[in-house]
């Protein structure tokens, strides 16, 4: 049974179109809370169709711990939404995870840059069309800064001023990487759709500011 029929969408959400469809199966695929995921996309597309589509995910070892981290980016008509999902938190027993979802929405108007790297495990046998390994991509846009602070420290043990703080400001870009050996193919070729798709928007939305 397809996914769309398990777990309908809120609010009307379409889910007629073939990108639809193939964001359902790569989300289902993923195997991690998709009605969850689903419903997230759901509530920040709020009616707009889904274009494109990156599923990405992630799995951390911590000593006897597995956990996983699934970001989905999903292109809409003037949006682009991102949402991530991760279970390292516990109920208060201590024995079931409880899933901890973000999404974001971002006008592709934002964005201010999307840096695409590539990677071929044998360049020499390359020929134009063949698949790449492994891609990068970083999407930034304004906005959305990330203040980190920390008490300033001081090389003298003895010293017991108070030397303020010291902290860094990031930008809350998107960061993921793809690989054909942990990822498969078909992840590598869906991540260069994505991107393409996404350029295109942003330059759709760039000429129509210039023609305002």
């Amino acid at each position: 049974m397809p996914i769309s029929d398990r777990f309908p969408s809120p609010r009307g959400a379409s889910r007629g179109s073939e990108a639809r469809a193939r964001l359902e199966r790569a989300v289902e695929r993923a195997g991690f809370y998709p009605a969850l995921v689903l419903d997230v996309v759901d509530d920040g597309l709020d009616g707009e169709e889904a274009t494109e589509f990156l599923v990405h995910q992630e799995t951390h070892i911590d000593r006897a711990d597995v956990h996983r981290h699934v970001t989905v980016l999903v292109l809409g008509e003037r949006t682009m939404q991102i949402v991530h999902i991760d279970d390292e938190d516990q109920d208060e027993t201590g024995r079931h995870p409880i899933a901890q979802l973000t999404g974001e929405s971002v006008p592709v108007s934002r964005l201010t840059g999307l840096v695409v790297g590539y990677a071929h495990g044998d360049p020499a046998a390359f020929r134009r069309g063949d698949r790449m390994h492994e891609i990068s991509v970083t999407i930034g846009w304004t906005g959305g800064l990330r203040v980190d602070v920390q008490p300033a420290g001081c090389p003298d043990p003895s010293c017991d001023l108070d030397h303020g703080s010291v902290g860094t400001l990031t930008s809350e870009d998107v960061m993921l990487r793809v690989n054909e050996a942990a990822d498969g193919a078909g992840a590598v070729e869906q991540a260069r759709r994505f991107v393409r798709a996404l350029r295109r928007a942003r330059m759709r939305e760039l000429d129509a500011g210039r023609s305002r």
